[in-house]
């Protein structure tokens, strides 16, 4: 069994929501963190992957935390429910290469065009 971030996010059912920017494979350096230390690290390094759990966008403090380190794609206003929140992040994070959902639901379907050009991945689009 895996216990990199990447092995434990994809395990998670996150949400994944993927941007432009890119940073050198150099810039990521291996250290003795926890496992959520772990997925900041990627986070602050990858500028590309920014990796979102689904099952707590229920809480105001996950978007509030999201926010902070991501203004652009999740704005301060804090979404009423999880699915106004997946429509939002859609919305503000959908260009190329955009937002990926590791997992299938009704609701993707009723409210985004999706593709999957990657097994087990789901490319969401505003419709």
């Amino acid at each position: 069994d895996s216990k990199s971030p990447r092995d434990i996010i994809k395990r998670s059912g996150a949400t994944v929501t993927i941007r432009r920017k890119k940073a050198s494979k150099d810039s990521i350096k291996e250290k003795e963190l926890s496992e959520k230390e772990k997925i900041i690290d990627i986070e602050q390094n990858e500028k590309e992957i920014i990796p979102v759990s689904s099952r707590l966008l229920q809480f105001d403090w996950y978007w509030q935390s999201l926010n902070e380190r991501h203004p652009a794609i999740f704005p301060a206003q804090i979404p009423k429910d999880v699915a106004e929140a997946l429509v939002t992040i859609v919305g503000t994070a959908s260009d190329d290469p955009g937002v990926y959902f590791t997992f299938f639901h009704t609701f993707l379907v009723d409210n985004f065009e999706l593709t999957s050009d990657i097994p087990g991945l789901f490319k969401a689009n505003p419709k």
